[in-house]
């Protein structure tokens, strides 16, 4: 049995939110392609982050839209997140849940003595500098909470 990696809706709804809030939007077809499915492939998902950094022309979009990312937006995986008492356990947490948002990447985490190193391995290629800066940017966003 083959299996297609998939990303959330909620996730890919983010992306349409956030380029209405740079003044842009997704065209109709990309947003309808998404809009009532269960799950997004990584295929539309690309064609959506193609579409999404040429209109933003902006060499920091994936920051920005790292930035942008909410609790909600992970779905089940960010509730799981929230309610984590420390840092540690939200790691493994993350480790444990993420496949849930997005299987086009994978991370991981060593600590060192008093440092703790994450790595994100993205399994894409369509805008993969941005997509990266985006996941490590909303984790740093997320920890925050």
């Amino acid at each position: 049995m083959s299996h297609t990696p998939t990303v959330t809706v909620r996730f890919t709804q983010a992306i349409s939110q956030a380029a209405e809030q740079l003044g842009f939007s997704l065209p109709a077809p990309l947003k309808n392609a998404f809009a009532e499915q269960e799950r997004v492939s990584l295929e539309l998902q690309g064609e959506i982050w193609e579409t999404f950094c040429q209109q933003a022309n902006d060499p920091l979009i994936g920051i920005q839209f790292g930035q942008a990312i909410q609790v909600g937006h992970l779905d089940t995986v960010g509730m799981v997140l929230m309610s984590c008492d420390t840092v540690a356990e939200a790691l493994d947490s993350l480790m444990d849940y993420y496949p849930i948002v997005g299987e086009g990447g994978a991370f991981s985490y060593q600590v060192h003595n008093d440092e703790c190193e994450i790595r994100y391995q993205p399994q894409y290629t369509v805008r993969q500098r941005e997509r990266v800066e985006a996941a490590m940017t909303a984790l740093l966003q997320l920890s925050r909470w």
